[in-house]
């Protein structure tokens, strides 16, 4: 662990308890707060599209009954004894039965690794699942007085300034008595004097409409030469060096939109009751990880990024067993527990992540609580999708090379597993690009015996086996719409490369690095969209030539009923793939049809001066006083 301490000795700390704190000002707004007269808020710019209320996300949110978690219990034991009878067929047959052992062994070694750690992975996410109740801090018998302090961290780069104004005027809405918040922007630009001015203009904003809350702008100095470690530098800058002190850290990325009830519905969790109407800040409890949800996202998004089931029961699985990871941004830390590890930890591009394992690894506690509590942006293009992922699966590899969970001692078993997984999932890019392939090989030549076992047997034996993986799998979606299962399991294949692609780039450079999502489809040309999909496209024109063979064999009379159960294997595996890669496919034609229609409609719309009023720029205005 290498996380310098960032302290200048000689800087004084600036105290979150301001000069106007006890002014008649923040006394008003503070009374206005308790009382309930929240003051008022602008409009903002993402707010108007919104996709999913707050009651239609936690609609299907239930905690289950005895009979329905022994229900999924019984789902899952014999999902694993499936898996135990049907590995165990497969490995006696490569053991009794002659075959190709050059293509044969890779292959069931490739089945192994795949099949055992994912149903084990399922097994978290119904087994140790847990849902934490609703609590909210303005129930609690706890004056303003007492309320901790909190410092609201928006990290930002070279994001455009109407993207951070929106998450910096929500912020500094946040119910939250005035004398016991700091909101900052943390700036890590270069010459971005526009974003020192939003903040500037919104503290006049918030004045004149009787807020007070303490708006800080603070840009980081990086010498040149030295590692500056991106996200993480950026925010250990903020915590070590730029004189923030509240007791609990929130983290913001900067388009994302919090509701004014944040800080009410997460600081209960930190709670822990010590008597009759007597609560205390658990000291051992490092961070709050609440959802994430998207604005413009609807349901049927081909890339499902709402995420709904990593941001259900993923998470609340992990939570059950003790693991609850930071997810970089809709959380709150513990000052306390964060320094207490030096600060966001280096080491990966998904800091979060590893700092969460170093917390863990320290003893700290974390929990997850499923209230979506702030909406961000998602990419609007496949190339930022892809370039997202790619950060993410690199990280995880970053993470699995050079802080491997299996090492750390201070990890319970659960834990160890748990991290272990999130890195090994990229790795298993390989032995899943291998089983994609294998119906090719076996079409190729019918010589080469890929497994040897018989094709009827195979489908008795598999069909049986996938039966119970997929109960499972609609067991663990059951808070989750039914879609999203749809999208996870294309998403297994269609992320194939990216993963293959991180796992090189980290042992090529040793490292990723770090690069931000951009959210404006406007500065991602077509071909880079082309460029994403060139694989999924290859693997559609070796299939079609695989569908013409067999369906030129099928005329010859040397076919026989046998060769067509094995070759129909095959063809099933193949069709299975396609529609696995398919939501990269479409969304990129989509987008390039959609592109040449622009031409049309923009004609349509043009006006008697030949002007195109759809193009009129629009600036995006602070909000006026009332």
């Amino acid at each position: 662990m290498s996380v310098p301490r960032l302290r200048s000795p000689g800087k004084k700390a600036v105290s979150n308890e301001s000069a106007f704190a006890s002014s008649k000002a923040a006394k008003d707004h503070n009374a206005a707060l308790h009382e309930g007269r929240v003051m008022p808020v602008p409009q903002l710019k993402s707010s108007l599209i919104p996709v999913y209320t707050q009651e239609e996300l936690d609609a299907d949110v239930t905690a289950p009954n005895k009979l329905l978690l022994y229900y999924e219990r019984g789902v899952v034991v014999l999902s694993f004894a499936a898996m135990i009878i049907y590995m165990g067929w497969r490995w006696s047959s490569f053991v009794t039965h002659r075959s190709s052992y050059w293509i044969s062994a890779p292959l069931i070694i490739s089945e192994t690794s795949l099949v055992i750690p994912g149903l084990f992975i399922s097994y978290f996410m119904i087994w140790h699942r847990i849902l934490r109740p609703r609590k909210r801090l303005s129930d609690m018998p706890i004056s303003d007085a007492e309320k901790p302090t909190v410092d609201v961290l928006i990290p930002c780069y070279t994001e455009p300034v109407e993207i951070i104004r929106d998450t910096l005027v929500a912020a500094c809405h946040i119910d939250y008595p005035v004398d016991k918040i700091t909101v900052n922007i943390c700036d890590d630009g270069k010459d971005r004097d526009e974003v020192r001015a939003l903040v500037d203009a919104v503290r006049e904003e918030n004045r004149a409409r009787g807020n007070h809350v303490v708006l800080r702008y603070f840009r980081r100095v990086k010498e040149v030469g030295k590692p500056h470690h991106a996200k993480a530098g950026n925010l250990n800058n903020a915590i070590l060096n730029e004189g923030t002190t509240g007791q609990f850290l929130v983290i913001f990325d900067c388009d994302m939109v919090a509701e004014s009830h944040f800080l009410d519905a997460l600081i209960p969790h930190f709670y822990t009751r010590t008597g009759e109407e007597k609560y205390e800040v658990d000291p051992d409890v490092a961070l709050i990880q609440s959802p994430q949800s998207f604005f413009g996202v609807p349901l049927s998004d081909p890339l499902g990024q709402q995420y709904r089931y990593f941001y259900g029961p993923v998470l609340q699985g992990w939570d059950g067993a003790d693991s609850a990871p930071c997810c970089g941004t809709n959380v709150i830390f513990s000052r306390a527990c964060l320094t207490a590890i030096g600060g966001f930890i280096y080491g990966s591009v998904t800091e979060d992540f590893l700092t969460s394992m170093y917390l863990h690894n320290a003893g700290f506690k974390t929990k997850y609580v499923h209230e979506y509590l702030a909406r961000g942006l998602s990419p609007e293009s496949l190339h930022d999708f892809m370039k997202q992922r790619l950060r993410w699966a690199g990280g995880a590899v970053e993470i699995f090379f050079y802080h491997n969970s299996l090492w750390r001692q201070g990890l319970t078993l659960k834990q160890k597993y748990l991290y272990f997984w999130a890195g090994l999932q990229a790795l298993l890019g390989f032995p899943l690009f291998l089983v994609c392939i294998i119906p090719f090989i076996a079409l190729a030549d019918h010589r080469v015996a890929v497994a040897p076992v018989d094709a009827g047997m195979y489908l008795y034996f598999m069909g049986a086996f996938m039966t119970f993986t997929v109960w499972m799998l609609f067991v663990s979606y059951r808070d989750v719409p039914k879609l999203y299962l749809m999208r996870s399991v294309q998403e297994s294949v269609f992320m194939l490369f990216c993963k293959v692609d991180a796992v090189f780039k980290v042992l090529r450079h040793g490292k990723m690095v770090f690069a931000v999502t951009n959210k404006d489809i406007q500065q991602s040309q077509m071909r880079k969209e082309f460029g994403h999909i060139i694989p999924h496209m290859l693997y559609y024109i070796l299939s079609a030539l695989c569908f013409a063979r067999v369906a030129y064999n099928a005329t010859l009379p040397t076919f026989t009923r046998e060769k067509l159960l094995g070759q129909a294997v095959s063809l099933i595996w193949i069709s299975v793939v396609l529609w696995q890669l398919y939501p990269p496919i479409g969304m990129v034609f989509g987008e390039y049809f959609n592109s040449l229609k622009k031409p049309a409609k923009r004609a349509a719309a043009m006006a008697d001066d030949g002007s195109d009023p759809r193009l009129v720029p629009v600036t995006p205005k602070l909000p006026s006083s009332p």
